[in-house]
């Protein structure tokens, strides 16, 4: 198995999640090494060279030089994205950067033609088309365990707080709000477990948080092309218990899936003869190590990822028309986007 040469790019809350959550384990067992800590701030870039073994570095330009570099891990906000993985691209190196793949579609469409172009890998941290809960979801309607799909449910309600409101930048109206931040997971979760591509949207945003200058709470109505119709329904704004984060529904039956906090799937159906049927009864429901892995698999193998550019720019698709639709009151539809050529490697 051969080491790919690493840079991490940032030093917010989302590496240090990183950091604990796969990174370091995949160091220990040889698969990366960490070559560069990046970081505007020197204090930053040292404390995760020290955590990393990376060298420190507060010059972006001169990391990407880095003739032994292979692969960049982009960890900032929204915003700087799309200019950093161009930047990096353009160096010669391959790229996962942090969700939504980009704040703008056009730079989305941007990244994975320069990718392609390239000839590099481009894949977007989207650790839920990895949670075993979706996966499992997945396989079921495939199955036909609910008959024909009838319709499906996303949700989150939680409050936002601690080290993701630290800077704030997530609440601004620039690039933040639970808009671009937290309905790419779930139409990545929902675009799994139906297996469709979602075609039209309408959303209403609202904001319930004085302290947020950006919508905070979402609700999205959605048609995927068969038809089939969905909701998203996510808050900031909510101490709630936490419930199914996806419910399908079916002719036979339904599914509960659970990411949070334990992972579970539960099957129901009036032809189950002893009741409800859990199917998964608890999984790892960050899956980080597994979405680290990948990436650098791909990379090993010159081979199209699973969460590929491509896909972060169909989820982004998604955003964008729920965005056109919150500001403009009506239903909006999907662009898709068939880029040509093999594909990146």
């Amino acid at each position: 198995m051969r080491t790919i040469r690493t840079a991490i790019i940032g030093a917010g809350a989302v590496v240090e999640m990183y950091l604990e959550q796969g990174l370091l384990s995949l160091r220990d067992a040889g698969e990366v090494e960490f070559v560069t800590a990046y970081s505007r701030t020197p204090e930053k870039a040292a404390a995760l060279a020290a955590r990393t073994g990376a060298e420190p570095c507060t010059d972006l330009d001169a990391a990407l030089a880095n003739p032994a570099l292979e692969a960049v891990i982009i960890a900032t906000p929204h915003a700087s994205h799309a200019p950093i993985c161009l930047a990096a691209l353009s160096a010669g190196k391959h790229v996962l950067v942090e969700k939504p793949i980009a704040e703008r579609l056009d730079d989305a469409r941007a990244m994975v033609l320069a990718a392609r172009q390239a000839g590099l890998t481009l894949a977007v941290f989207e650790n839920f088309r990895f949670a075993e809960p979706f996966l499992k979801a997945r396989q079921c309607v495939e199955a036909g365990d609910i008959g024909d799909l009838v319709g499906v449910l996303g949700q989150r309600f939680v409050y936002l707080a601690g080290a993701w409101t630290t800077s704030n930048w997530r609440a601004q109206l620039d690039g933040g709000g639970i808009v671009i931040d937290q309905l790419c997971h779930y139409v990545a979760a929902l675009r799994l477990i139906v297996g469709q591509k979602i075609t039209q949207v309408s959303a209403l945003t609202s904001r319930c948080r004085s302290d947020f200058a950006a919508e905070d709470t979402l609700a999205v109505n959605l048609r995927f092309d068969s038809g089939l119709m969905g909701q998203i329904f996510l808050s900031w704004a909510s101490r709630a218990d936490l419930e199914p984060e996806v419910r399908v529904y079916g002719t036979d039956g339904s599914l509960d899936v659970y990411r949070w906090p334990d992972g579970r799937v539960t099957l129901r159906g009036a032809n189950l003869p002893d009741g409800p049927r859990v199917l998964v009864p608890r999984s790892d429901f960050l899956c980080h190590p597994q979405t680290f892995r990948e990436f650098f698999t791909a990379v090993r193998e010159r081979r199209e990822p699973v969460s590929s550019g491509l896909e972060g720019w169909r989820d982004l698709a998604v955003v964008e028309a729920a965005r056109r639709s919150a500001l403009g009151g009506r239903l909006e539809p999907v662009e898709d986007f068939a880029p040509s050529g093999d594909g990146a490697r």
